[in-house]
């Protein structure tokens, strides 16, 4: 098997769409000179009314033949466009072969369909009267009359291009006050200097969903007790990156899909605006050959059952191809909304991506292309590469890449005791703008966004940080879905889309890397990131030109004139419905009265789910709550490391931290009697599932003995680490059979080592039972019987000897120690060297045998943080009632199964690397990939 330095996202399956459905008032003029319509004579006012009838039926033909641009955020399309298949459904019963022609009663004004019910038709037509919900008339204004139809976004424009068609407006609520259009546009076209400006109105609310777009057109929020809530709308110049040709190089591009329809449909984020830009699959690279890509629509390297096997992907669905594409130039997601798609789906050797950027120096044009590469890991340095990024920097072509996701120095170059260079690709390369990024921001605190990710790379080299979580097109289950990652991928197409958009609006202007790298750097927020990697990070965060901040009204305004009818104002100012809360999301603790939640304005909720009063929807949501706070402690126990599609997601530093915190978090005890430590959790399993907890006794050993194992540790010269056979063995980093067997034989030698692999290799023997043909587990039945009787034989002696204890020098000498592992408080301590960046910080918390820490590490695709304690058994259901805002998810669905917690808490994370001055070996540069 091989190994990757895979990318570290996280993907959330959620299959919905975005629209925006209303109702407008239509202005139709038969002409200027036309007297007032009450006062003209009968013949006028049949004319007019015989053209008004003819535009509805042309405005009602546009709904019809638009009827996917009306799916609402379920996925489902709106109901209000059953009246379609009702009315065809009539005129299929009556049989008509004539054109028909709709006749919409007025029961305003009774005479518009008296005065024109004897229109004359010819053979080829037939009238019929309909009331419609759709389009109906209002009444004469003047010499033009008002009819009210119910439009999407998308055929507004459409609508208005109708001969006759003199106005068209959005229908609004005449008890609203003028603060709920708080945005002032002439304020941001003079602030910006912008040619024009489009705001994208997005929804405020517990989600933050479109937060990657709200976060980059605004100076930083900062939370007070104001009467104002975020601004999530996002502000951009309507030029939104027209003529910019963006080439991606990544896996592969899907703009819709067939799955579950009769025909292929296209999602609306790759929408061409009727062919007014391109969306395409240029070419498919492999074995360093460009391949033609017949269907422009889609294309994956991972098509090829070769290339799935080699690279250890579980499906052909490009996703992270997707998800760049999507977040730099998509309709709905994207920064640049109509720039120029070019996906280069490429392996991931060096030859490969060498062809993508010859390609993009071929058919690319200076000063008006962007290249994306969302890429990286520590690899041999390759002056190859470098010649070809100054080939294509010297020709006017603007190159952003990932820092990487490995929280580390990615500026940093090493030397092999050959003298070999290792650097991270492609951050350590010249002539690159380089994106590092922000913390999560979904269903979290917004101003985690200004927070540099625990996950994400630093160094002196990094010129800016962007959103490094953010919702994107998902195609794979059906053609209009959303899904959600992070990672430095995610934040480099935000900073390519805002690129884009500066050269749209600045045509004349000849951009290159260095004057685009100064532009983004002075449109950049100074200052405002905290928890930055090390000293020499610069602390910019991108901005597309927008520094103002206009504030929405929140639900708790004095005035009461906002407060939420239903569900609770949160402490955020946001109205939450409880039965919008999918069973999966934890956000009830900003709803808690315990945690400032005020009665006024909304549903607050106790935090107890026996109180008396609760809804049948409360009282669930809050028995999941409890359970979920129950388990948080020792989430760390379920590292899902058994299911061999997520293998190769860990890097080194993930797998060294994750199993530090699953040795730390008290698990074998928990394991044993799990519903001692959390009984909530026996009721909330009849709502949802919870991967960590399970009635199945076999299965919960058999999660102990596999996590066991793969985190076993030793101790070498008095310091502790992992052991490496447990990490080879899961990384898949032997080099061939006999490394592999010489690791085994070494494992011998050490107890803490020797003793979980032998129970593992048991184990595996079990679950293979009558089945050794079982292709599901890292090894084969074979294998694992033969190294068994090798474990038990003489030859493998494992000695019992006693560690020797460390010191607190060697202690201090690198991070991966005990130092975290007590229960006890600790304070704050910082430690550092000259070798490398390192900064180690742990915060006292209470009570006194808790400690809250911020880590990056993997569950499924997932960052973490995590809470660990000493266990302690409960006998009733409990919930947190401090004011930490703890949210936790678990998403399960026939494909997949996700578990994720937040937290909102300000605590510090921790940045461990080792100090120890380490040499990376160099690899294969198809495992830097992502």
């Amino acid at each position: 098997m091989y190994n990757l330095a895979y990318i570290f996202l996280i993907i959330n399956f959620l299959v919905f769409t975005l629209a925006e459905n209303n109702y407008y008032i239509i202005s139709i003029r038969r002409s200027k000179k036309d007297e007032e319509y009450d006062e003209a004579s009968q013949k006028i006012q049949n004319a007019i009314d015989e053209l008004v009838n003819d535009r509805m039926n042309d405005i009602y033909n546009i709904i019809d033949e638009n009827k996917e641009t009306f799916v609402l955020e379920n996925g489902k399309q709106d109901e209000k466009l059953k009246e379609l298949e009702i009315n065809k459904l009539k005129l299929e019963k009556r049989n008509l072969k004539n054109r028909t022609i709709f006749r919409y009663a007025n029961k305003n004004r009774p005479q518009f369909h008296r005065n024109n019910i004897k229109r004359s038709v010819d053979d080829k037509e037939i009238e019929i009267e309909i009331e419609s919900d759709l389009v109906r008339p209002i009444c004469p204004i003047l010499n033009y009359y008002a009819v009210k139809a119910y439009l999407s976004d998308e055929i507004v424009e459409k609508v208005k291009q109708l001969p006759n068609v003199i106005g068209c407006e959005k229908i609004e609520n005449s008890k609203s006050s003028n603060l709920d259009k708080y945005y002032d546009i002439e304020s941001i076209k003079e602030e910006t200097q912008w040619s024009d400006v489009s705001v994208q109105e997005n929804e405020t609310n517990f989600s933050n969903h479109f937060s990657h777009l709200s976060l980059i057109s605004q100076d930083k929020f900062i939370k007070n007790n104001t009467t104002f809530a975020y601004d999530n709308n996002y502000y951009y110049p309507s030029s939104a990156g027209k003529g910019i040709d963006i080439y991606i190089i990544d896996i592969g591009l899907s703009t819709g899909s067939d799955f579950g329809e009769e025909e292929w449909k296209e999602h609306e984020d790759f929408s061409t605006y009727n062919d007014e830009r391109t969306v395409s699959c240029d070419v498919l690279i492999s074995n360093g050959e460009i391949k033609n890509v017949e269907d422009k629509k889609y294309c994956s390297i991972f098509d090829d059952e070769e290339a799935r096997t080699k690279y250890d992907h579980f499906s052909s669905y490009p996703d992270h191809g997707v998800m760049a594409a999507s977040l730099v130039a998509g309709k709905i997601y994207g920064v640049a909304k109509k720039a120029n798609i070019h996906m280069i789906a490429t392996e991931f050797e060096n030859d490969d991506e060498l062809v993508a950027l010859d390609y993009v120096k071929q058919v690319g044009i200076p000063y008006k292309s962007i290249i994306t590469i969302s890429r990286n890991g520590n690899c041999k340095y390759n002056q190859l590469i470098q010649d070809k990024i100054d080939e294509l920097t010297n020709k006017g072509i603007i190159i952003i890449v990932s820092a990487g996701n490995e929280n580390s120095n990615a500026c940093k170059i090493y030397k092999t005791e050959d003298n070999t260079k290792i650097l991270n690709l492609y951050a350590g390369y010249k002539n690159v703008i380089t994106v590092a990024a922000t913390e999560n921001i979904i269903y979290s605190d917004i101003s985690n966004g200004y927070k540099a990710a625990s996950y994400s790379n630093y160094g002196s080299c990094i010129d800016l940080f962007a959103p490094g979580e953010a919702i994107f097109a998902n195609t794979n289950y059906r053609y209009d879905g959303y899904t959600n990652m992070h990672g430095t991928s995610c934040a480099v197409p935000v900073v390519a889309g805002v690129a884009a958009t500066i050269m749209s609006e600045h045509p004349h202007i000849q951009y290159h890397y260095e004057s685009m790298r100064e532009e983004l750097i002075e449109r950049s927020l100074k200052g405002v990131i905290s928890d930055l990697g090390s000293p020499d990070t610069p602390n910019r965060f991108i901005n597309n030109g927008k520094r103002s901040i206009y504030e929405p009204i929140r639900c708790d305004h004095p005035s009461g004139k906002y407060k939420c009818e239903t569900g609770c104002c949160s402490t955020e100012g946001k109205c939450i419905e409880y039965s919008d809360i999918p069973d999966d999301e934890d956000v009830l603790d900003i709803c808690f009265i315990d945690n400032g939640c005020d009665s006024k304005f909304g549903r607050c909720l106790p935090s107890s789910p026996d109180t008396p009063g609760l809804t049948e929807v409360e009282r669930k949501k809050l028995v999941i709550n409890a359970c979920t706070n129950e388990l948080r402690p020792y989430e760390f126990c379920d590292i899902e490391i058994v299911d061999s599609s997520l293998r190769g997601i860990y890097s080194n530093y993930e797998f060294k931290e994750t199993c530090r915190f699953y040795r730390s978090s008290h698990c074998k005890e928990f394991f044993s009697s799990p519903y001692d430590y959390a009984p909530s959790c026996v009721e909330a399993q009849k709502y949802r599932e919870f991967r960590i907890i399970s009635q199945d006794k076999e299965y919960m050993k058999s999660q102990e003995i596999i996590n066991n194992f793969y985190c076993a540790g030793e101790y070498d010269n008095g310091v502790f680490n992992m052991c490496s056979l447990s990490k080879k063995l899961y990384l898949h980093q032997f080099k061939d059979k006999n490394e592999k067997e010489n690791e085994i034989k070494k494992n011998c030698a050490i107890s803490e080592c020797h003793e979980p692999f032998v129970e593992y290799s048991k184990h595996l023997l079990d679950l293979y039972g009558e089945d050794p043909e079982n292709k599901n587990y890292v090894e084969s039945f074979s294998e694992v019987n033969e190294r068994m009787e090798f474990l038990l034989s003489s030859e493998c002696n494992a000695s019992n000897s006693t560690p020797p204890s460390t010191s607190s020098s060697e202690a201090n000498s690198t991070t991966i120690t005990n130092e975290l592992l007590s229960s006890t408080t600790t304070t704050t301590t910082t430690t550092s060297t000259t070798s490398t960046n390192t900064s180690t910080k742990s915060t006292t918390s209470k009570p006194s045998n808790t400690k809250k820490i911020i880590i990056k590490t993997v569950t499924t695709k997932r960052v973490v943080i995590r809470t660990t304690v000493k266990p302690v058994k409960l006998t009733s259901t409990t919930t947190n009632k401090t004011k930490t805002q703890n949210f936790s998810k678990v998403k399960t669905t026939s494909k997949t199964t996700t578990t994720t917690t937040r937290t909102t808490t300000t605590t510090k994370k921790i940045k461990t690397t080792i100090t120890k001055k380490i040499q990376p070996t160099p690899k294969k540069c198809w495992w830097c990939w992502w």
